[in-house]
């Protein structure tokens, strides 16, 4: 998407959420910089009132805080599925998704 931003004039980038566009405050920043540059906007689904060229105080607060109840929201997962997997380890079970395919030799085979 970035790529295409310096030949292709794209008015607004639509997103269900500003959260699935960055996971970090690093990359928000990169995106919203390239964004700005070639007169881009985020159309939001979920917060329709967002913009990254708005300057007005109190949507700046509001967009803030909401990135980090998102912020919140992710590592509150994180938290429980980690809880999830040690306590299915404890309990002698395999915590990491399905056993990878292996191959197993049954008779010893001599080799020359």
């Amino acid at each position: 998407m970035l790529a295409h931003l310096s030949s292709v004039q794209i008015d607004y980038v639509v997103v269900l959420n500003t959260s699935r566009i960055w996971r970090s405050d690093i990359v928000k920043v990169l995106i919203q910089r390239e964004l700005k540059k070639y007169g881009c906007d985020i159309k939001s689904i979920e917060q329709p009132f967002y913009s990254i060229h708005k300057k007005d105080p109190n949507d700046f607060l509001v967009n803030g805080l909401m990135e980090l109840l998102d912020q919140y929201q992710r590592l509150e997962i994180a938290l429980k599925l980690t809880k999830g997997r040690n306590k299915k380890a404890k309990e002698g079970g395999y915590a990491g998704g399905r056993v990878t395919f292996l191959a197993i030799r049954s008779k010893k085979v001599k080799r020359n």
